[in-house]
């Protein structure tokens, strides 16, 4: 398979991020503990080697990978389990349509900052979203785009294989923006860059 890359990426236009949240079952107190934002976005198109005029196009793939920072608040490191996020396109209200996308578990140090990237693959004829939709990321064009998931992680102390548990958080990851900012370079594809777009705004 080809992959064809956006040629930047950028970090503008995030309108909501989530914090992560304490719930103390014992109180029920709610403080802040890790912090979320929006890093970068990266798109890209995902086709096979052979591509020509005759381009079949339920074996395109638009690739949508968000880089979503994280920040430790603790003296404690904080081992995230693996999560579904959850993209909506265009209608970004939560009981909207959505493709998913799995992160594996990982371990962020305490008073530490990170970086992970959460990789979305939508095919050209997914029904999940409108053609329009799509054609827009294509383009470059203004679309609305919402990205959720419910992070459950553990603060802990020790080593890997003998450590504790200190206490078990959960974390909701709410990022909405209107607008995706880098777009495939289409025209470097030619004709089938040309037919791609036609195909997408046939609908």
């Amino acid at each position: 398979m080809k992959k064809i890359i956006a040629a930047g990426f950028v970090s503008v236009f995030v309108l909501l991020f989530s914090c992560g949240i304490t719930n103390n079952k014992d109180t029920g107190e709610t403080t802040l503990t890790v912090d979320f934002g929006h890093d970068r976005t990266e798109i890209g198109l995902i086709m096979p080697d052979d591509i020509g005029e005759d381009l079949d196009f339920s074996e395109v793939e638009v690739e949508v990978n968000f880089a979503a920072s994280l920040s430790n608040k603790f003296d404690a490191k904080a081992f995230f389990d693996s999560a579904t996020f959850y993209l909506r396109l265009e209608d970004i209200e939560e009981s909207a349509p959505a493709i998913t996308a799995q992160i594996s578990n990982f371990t962020l140090p305490e008073l530490t900052d990170t970086t992970i990237t959460i990789p979305f693959r939508i095919s050209i004829d997914d029904p999940t979203f409108p053609k329009a939709a799509i054609s827009k990321i294509l383009k470059g064009e203004p679309v609305a785009y919402r990205v959720t998931a419910d992070l459950l992680f553990d603060l802990i102390e020790g080593v890997e294989g003998d450590f504790e548990v200190i206490e078990s958080k959960v974390s909701q990851f709410d990022l909405q923006t209107e607008r995706i900012t880098t777009a495939p370079n289409l025209a470097a594809l030619g004709i089938v860059g040309e037919l791609l777009l036609r195909h997408l705004d046939r609908f």
